[in-house]
């Protein structure tokens, strides 16, 4: 995969997942994964520049593991987007 992927894209990603401004969407490397067809660590890279630029925020998701366990994973989500 070309590595010619921009925040841009990534931004653009981000905001296609959100339904509206008052329903925000916190994405996890894996759906921003599927969402660009990128790779992890392309993804993993732009993140950390957007997260530095302070664009995107780390937020907490819910999430129930196969043995039927809450956890809560990392996502990300475009920042003000709350």
């Amino acid at each position: 995969m070309s590595e010619a992927f921009t925040h841009d894209e990534l931004i653009a990603a981000l905001t296609a997942a959100r339904p509206g401004v008052d329903d925000p969407k916190a994405l996890t490397v894996r759906e921003l994964v599927a969402a660009t067809g990128r790779g992890n660590v392309v993804v993993a890279r732009r993140l950390r520049g957007l997260i530095d630029a302070g664009l995107v925020e780390v937020v907490r998701r819910p999430l129930t593991r196969i043995d039927g366990a809450q956890t809560t994973v990392p996502a990300y989500r475009l920042v003000g987007s709350e």
